[in-house]
């Protein structure tokens, strides 16, 4: 004679223990639940299916699959987890451009982002040379590995604290975890600007420091290094001048990894504009300067980036460009490019709300 279903009298009436007497063991091919499951652990060699599941210990199933939370010491599954907020890459399944996913197979600085839409393959391909910017074949669809932080939409953690570096040394990380990092470069000098017989030459702006910005996940107590790039210095005032400098590089150094953003280039008099430094974020070009054979003054070409230097006040900031000199009977030099710098932006937990 088969098993009885142990049926109650109502839906939802009746327990099987208490708080004060526990049933020791359950054991169960599958457990189907529309509440919560909360328990020291949970095992099964079938699917537990529930709105929520939380557990101090470990929770090591076939598949664990929630429509809401999964709050465990540790999850452990040979299928799928799926839940609020966690997309793994599936077998067999239809992506969109766009689409993103992770997977343990990659480093934890990248996601996958469907860059060809169709269907993934019936088992992971070999993802073994992931690297940031290259691709893999997964059935029809095509991944970018794509660093965290870099996606068309935005997903990023909270900050709620910016320390500022604008001298070169090592940066000591307060805390542990996320981190948004940015680097400036130097802006370029602007070349003066100057007169000779009839004719008159302004300066070109030179070109503001490009930005890098990046993420990575960073321990409290890890020395950084950090270098600061001058900005240029500004042109003579004299007709011609091409003895404007470069702005220096900025570079900071984590987990391996050298981020740097590149030093806007000088301005030459009468010649060309200086060009924005590389990054993430190219910085914007110095202004061309004018050239007259009237008595009136040519005006310097504006330096590039906001802040860039002016006739009353020549140095640049933030990594802007230097103005250029304009000319006539009161020739004058260059601006100086504005200095670079490094932000280190974090979530202090200590802080208050």
């Amino acid at each position: 004679m088969a098993t009885r279903n142990i049926v109650p009298r109502a839906d939802g009436e009746g327990k099987l223990g208490t708080t004060a007497k526990k049933w020791g063991e359950v054991h169960a091919g599958s457990a189907t639940i529309t509440g919560a499951v909360s328990a020291g652990s949970v095992a099964s060699t079938g699917a537990v299916s529930a709105g929520s599941v939380t557990t101090a210990g470990a929770v090591s199933a076939g598949s664990v699959t929630t429509t809401g939370a999964v709050s465990a010491g540790s999850v452990k599954a040979t299928g799928a987890v799926s839940a609020a907020g966690i997309t793994t890459r599936q077998n067999s399944t239809a992506y969109a451009v766009d689409d993103v996913a992770f997977s343990a197979s990659i480093p934890g600085k990248l996601v996958l982002v469907c860059t060809t839409a169709g269907t993934t393959a019936a088992s992971e391909p070999d993802m073994s040379g992931a690297a940031a910017g290259g691709t893999v074949t997964d059935g029809t669809v095509v991944w970018t590995y794509t660093p965290f932080g870099t996606l068309s939409r935005e997903i990023t953690p909270a900050f709620n604290k910016r320390d500022v570096i604008t001298t070169s040394g090592t940066y000591t990380a307060p805390v542990t975890g996320w981190y948004r990092i940015t680097a400036k470069g130097g802006g370029g000098g602007g070349a003066g600007g100057g007169a000779y017989s009839s004719q008159r030459l302004s300066g070109a702006g030179g070109g503001e420091g490009g930005t890098t910005i990046a993420y990575e996940y960073i321990t409290t107590g890890d020395s950084i290094p950090v270098v600061i790039g001058a900005g240029g210095s500004g042109g003579t005032a004299t007709y011609g001048s091409s003895d404007a400098t470069d702005g220096g590089n900025s570079t900071v150094t984590v987990n391996g990894t050298t981020y740097t953003g590149g030093g806007g280039t000088h301005g030459i008099s009468g010649s060309s504009n200086g060009g924005g430094g590389s990054g993430t974020i190219i910085g914007a070009p110095g202004g061309i300067g004018e050239m007259t054979s009237t008595t009136y003054y040519a005006f310097g070409g504006n330096g590039g980036g906001q802040g860039g230097g002016n006739a009353n006040s020549p140095l640049g900031k933030n990594g802007g460009g230097g103005q250029g000199g304009s000319s006539g009977p009161s020739d004058t030099a260059g601006g100086a490019g504005g200095a670079g710098f490094v932000w280190f932006e974090y979530f202090d937990g200590s802080l208050n709300p």
